[in-house]
């Protein structure tokens, strides 16, 4: 996986650094974040030398070793890096380029292509279901051209607006389609998995 900091974005599009209630500077907003905090306390940006009350200066803190190991790990082994980066500035799956680079990863075609992937939500369901849709639909016309002629495509669906389509498009590309939701999902839940079996 490739990260493209928007900590490190020196255009309009930068994420400025942010400034936490218990008094420390993190590269940006997204993780001051519950989740994130084990990671945060574990790279050191939460280290008591960093606390704001104890630097004169900002520039004191950005330029500590703490956040320079935090940056060579977004460039240089950006699998190890919070799931927070990963999820906010990771390369985006639809375009050419991203696509183009995974083909290049592979040696032959694959018996299986799997999709777990998720747009950013907005909160509003039916517009974050059909986004997450186009995502599952482009993964699925992406793997008509790395799978094998008996591979199989599994991915995340929820049920919404573009379900029909989903499936549609399955049957169009693939033999066999099925939707399958697992025994652990919540019953409310409108988690579903859609796979699809032999390429037409």
């Amino acid at each position: 996986m490739k990260i493209k900091p928007k900590c490190l974005d020196f255009t309009k599009n930068q994420k400025g650094a942010a400034y936490t209630s218990d008094g420390y500077m993190l590269p940006c907003c997204w993780l001051d974040d519950p989740p994130v905090y084990r990671y945060i306390k574990e790279a050191g940006l939460k280290d008591p030398e960093l606390a704001l009350a104890n630097n004169e200066r900002l520039e004191d803190i950005f330029a500590s070793d703490q956040w320079e190991n935090f940056f060579q790990k977004l460039y240089n082994d950006p699998d190890r890096c919070s799931y927070m980066c990963k999820k906010k500035c990771g390369v985006d799956f639809t375009e050419d380029e991203t696509q183009q680079k995974i083909k290049e990863f592979l040696i032959g075609k694959s018996d299986v292509v799997m999709s777990d992937m998720a747009v950013n939500t907005t909160g509003i369901k039916n517009i974050d279901s059909i986004q997450t849709g186009e995502l599952c639909k482009e993964a699925m016309v992406f793997s008509k051209d790395i799978i094998s002629n008996e591979g199989f495509f599994v991915s995340k669906i929820f049920m919404g607006g573009s379900f029909n389509e989903i499936v549609q498009l399955g049957k169009k590309i693939f033999k066999e389609v099925k939707v399958f939701k697992p025994k652990s999902s919540r019953k409310d839940s409108k988690e579903s998995f859609i796979i699809c079996k032999n390429l037409r």
